[in-house]
């Protein structure tokens, strides 16, 4: 299974797009929804975990259990365990825990 890593660093209301993230769920929905292990949204904006809390309820119970929203301090552990700790020096960038360039 797939498992997506979203990098939501600066996303705000001045380059925010509702109609991109109707479309990236009902195309994920469509097309992806079984190859899809788990979402994982870094940095995701303080407002975002009012919102996550909000919607809860409305979201299906295999979709709770695949959305997760990793705060900056968590970033380079939890992108370290995702890519293996043998791997994760040469394939991560800094901000994700290794040492590789940037992307």
């Amino acid at each position: 299974q797939w498992i997506l890593c979203i990098d939501c660093e600066g996303v705000g209301l001045s380059n925010f797009s509702l109609e991109y993230v109707k479309m990236f769920v009902r195309e994920s929905a469509e097309r992806y929804l079984e190859r899809i292990g788990a979402i994982y949204l870094l940095n995701p904006p303080k407002a975002w975990k009012v919102v996550y809390t909000m919607m809860r309820p409305l979201l299906h119970p295999r979709t709770l259990r695949k959305l997760k929203l990793v705060a900056t301090s968590e970033v380079p552990t939890t992108m370290r365990a995702l890519v293996g700790e043998a791997r994760a020096e040469a394939l991560l960038p800094r901000s994700y825990g290794g040492r590789a360039a940037e992307f």
